[in-house]
């Protein structure tokens, strides 16, 4: 059966033609889709994925700077029950001089609870004269921002919330205020109660960044008639000015004015910069504040258009596969129909009988009138065993449905490709790749059919898939229990800092009244008593100041820069030491090399080693610390060396967990947290910690960070 060369030629070439046009739609189609419809689609998710971040942050903001207001107003409302302090601010009233043995209990009084419960200042504020009456913690003059602050509190009777600037440093700090009243209820004058936002307000701001881009912030604004205050942990390290009267003449579009008129949302803003934003406002109740949370359009988009663009190459490296291997297999299918073809059926069975692939020739009845071997062997197991019978019986019953109207369609001068189920001759369904075309032939129009068994690429498909939904379960459960434990971490912070510390004021502040007021009614033993419960109050408020700096260690980001080691270790010693003491410690402390390291958290390092190394030396009649370090191609090692009691080495292990001592309170002070925290700021960093001691010999601590440029 000889080929008419003229003839097939014309027909290959318009399908050829049909085939290119095919592929350019392809080629054109699927970047306009990309381009405006997937892309599109993407930046709307990934803003609204945005917006929900940055929402459930700025709630989380909100809550915890609303309860610490809250608790700050309480702490000023215990100050403002004192009898000392009403009795105090009752004579000043009456134009009376306190007697100097009352003023200065009261100072005492004032200070002694400023440095319990983390306040910079306790001032208390004479309603006729403005004057300050007592200062505990620092006494200075009132400055116009904090009278104003007090004067609000003694007018309205409400308490009140604000900021102002340190009167020495750029520093902003914020004041509690609440009006006193005598017994007989006169207001005579007001406590204000002042704290420093980086200890306050900086955590609450800083304690869950929405995204991880340079530019995300979270800043805290109150207005003042034109001008607007602000304070941010990302500003006051380049100590900007905290008012600017300029911003509002130019409100418009602005966060800060949402956030300040009580507005929560979330939205496309131009911050006070100038720069597009997206940003989160709330209010803050209780307070003239409003808070904004709020990160550069630029680098949420630049993300976005970066993974656009690595999509982007995916999808043409895909499409230009698709097209290559569409190429491919039409030019080996057209050579190898050509070749049949154009030599006759009667004479290609040698060369059909070397493929891999079952070829069947049909009539247009859809009878098999040719096959190669491949073919016989797959559907009927032995030679001639296909010659007459119809393509129905190829398929299984249920598939055979569609086949008239594929027949059809071939028959028309389609070229058709598609997958389907055919019989194999043990009587096995087997997934194939069926490509057919009509063809015009010297003894009439046949149907030429190359079929391809597809079995391995479908189990590959099926384990392609099955590995794929394994794997996203495991990441959705892995994400799940992220998401949980940081959940628990930061329930228990949140406990820690708010719930627990409100019973601690409370039995201090009611044992202090008990002792003041009722001094007379108790016994030594009585007394004695009330002051082991007031140590006890405050040892359980050390306590939690060490669990939660613990806790604090092992979350959010390690900031890293270089710090001079030796000016920190030389002022965290100063900072540890009196005068005198100094005088008494031989303290040697080499030249060390600065580090790469987060400056707050190595200071809480060298606090710690710096002050065991003092406490446990305390009982040597010649005391000496020393602090030297060593180095070798990857790290630097420092060492803090005493002449203290030492340790037994065979506990040496538990030295580093948490509540764990070698030695009993009763020795030495201390929780058993110190060192524990250590070591996790240290791993942090990518280094190690170890401890060399004997018993009476003095205890060497040493820990590592990575020499800069070298990976921990």
């Amino acid at each position: 059966m000889p080929t008419v060369p003229g003839r097939y030629s014309r027909t290959t070439e318009r399908v050829f033609i049909a085939a290119v046009i095919l592929t350019a739609v392809i080629a054109v189609g699927a970047p306009l889709y990309f381009f405006l419809g997937y892309v599109p689609s993407e930046r709307n998710a990934t803003i609204e994925s945005l917006s929900r971040e940055l929402a459930a942050r700025t709630d989380q903001r909100q809550m915890g700077l609303e309860r610490w207001v809250q608790d700050g107003f309480q702490d000023a409302a215990t100050v403002a029950q004192y009898p000392s302090v009403r009795a105090l601010l009752a004579e000043r009233s009456a134009r009376r001089r306190p007697a100097a043995a009352e003023r200065a209990h009261v100072e005492e009084l004032l200070t002694l609870f400023a440095r319990t419960q983390q306040f910079g200042r306790v001032l208390l504020v004479s309603g006729r004269s403005g004057g300050i009456v007592s200062a505990g913690y620092g006494s200075r003059v009132l400055a116009p921002d904090e009278r104003r602050l007090v004067r609000a509190a003694i007018e309205t009777g409400v308490p009140a919330a604000g900021f102002h600037r340190h009167p020495v440093t750029p520093d902003a700090e914020v004041g509690f205020a609440v009006r006193v009243q005598d017994v007989g209820g006169r207001t005579t004058g007001a406590v204000l109660l002042e704290a420093d936002p980086e200890e306050w307000i900086f955590p609450f701001l800083l304690s869950a960044q929405p995204l991880p881009q340079r530019s995300s912030e979270a800043v805290l604004v109150e207005q003042r008639g034109d001008s607007v205050t602000w304070v941010s942990p990302r500003r006051k390290s380049t100590a900007p000015p905290l008012t600017d009267r300029r911003l509002l003449a130019r409100t418009r579009g602005l966060p800060l004015v949402d956030a300040l008129r009580g507005v929560s949302r979330f939205g496309a803003y131009v911050d006070y910069h100038g720069d597009p934003v997206y940003a989160s406002t709330r209010p803050i109740r209780g307070t003239p504040w409003g808070l904004v949370v709020k990160v550069d359009q630029e680098d949420v988009l630049g993300l976005f258009n970066a993974r656009m663009q690595q999509e982007a190459a995916g999808w043409g490296t895909a499409l230009l596969a698709l097209l290559g291997l569409a190429g491919t297999l039409w030019w080996g299918a057209r050579r190898a129909v050509a070749s049949a073809v154009d030599r006759g059926l009667a004479h290609q069975g040698a060369a059909l009988d070397q493929a891999n692939d079952m070829v069947l020739f049909l009539g247009l009845d859809g009878r098999i009138k040719g096959a190669n071997r491949r073919a016989e062997e797959f559907y009927a197991g032995k030679a001639g065993g296909l010659i007459g019978r119809h393509s129905f019986d190829l398929r299984p019953p249920e598939a055979r449905a569609e086949l008239p109207s594929l027949l059809a369609n071939v028959l028309e001068g389609a070229s058709l490709s598609f997958e389907t189920v055919h019989v194999a001759a043990e009587g096995t369904p087997v997934p194939v790749e069926v490509s057919a075309r009509r063809v015009h032939l010297n003894d009439g129009d046949q149907l030429v059919t190359i079929v391809r068994d597809i079995r391995e690429r479908k189990d590959a498909e099926a384990r392609i898939q099955r590995l794929n939904a394994e794997l996203e379960a495991r990441v959705t459960e892995r994400t799940a229990q992220l998401e949980a434990a940081n959940a628990e971490m930061e329930a228990f912070t949140y406990s820690v800092s708010h719930d627990l510390r409100a019973p601690l004021r409370a039995i201090d502040g009611y044992s202090r009244m008990l002792e003041e007021d009722h001094a007379g009614r108790l016994d030594d033993e009585g007394r004695r008593l009330l002051a082991v419960v007031r140590r006890s109050t405050n040892g359980m408020g050390e306590l939690i100041d060490d669990l939660l700096a613990f806790s604090r260690a092992g979350g959010g980001d390690v900031r890293r820069s270089q710090v001079d080691m030796e000016a920190l270790a030389r002022s965290v010693w100063e900072s540890l030491t009196t005068p005198a003491e100094r005088q008494t410690v031989a303290f040697r402390l080499d030249p060390l090399p600065p580090a790469e390291c987060d400056p707050a958290l190595m200071r809480l390092v060298w606090t710690n080693l710096l002050s065991n190394a003092l406490k446990f030396s305390g009982g040597k009649l010649e005391r000496t610390v020393e602090v030297r370090f060593h180095q070798d191609a990857h790290r630097t090692t420092y060492v803090v060396k005493d002449n203290g009691v030492g340790f037994d080495p065979r506990y040496g292990h538990k030295l580093f967990g948490v509540f764990q001592r070698l030695h009993s309170a009763a020795e030495f002070e201390g929780h058993g947290v110190g060192l524990a925290l250590v070591q996790r700021i240290v791993h942090r960093h990518g280094g190690e910690v170890s401890a060399v001691g004997a018993v009476g010999e003095g205890a060497t601590f040493s820990f590592t960070l990575p020499r800069e440029g070298v990976p921990g």
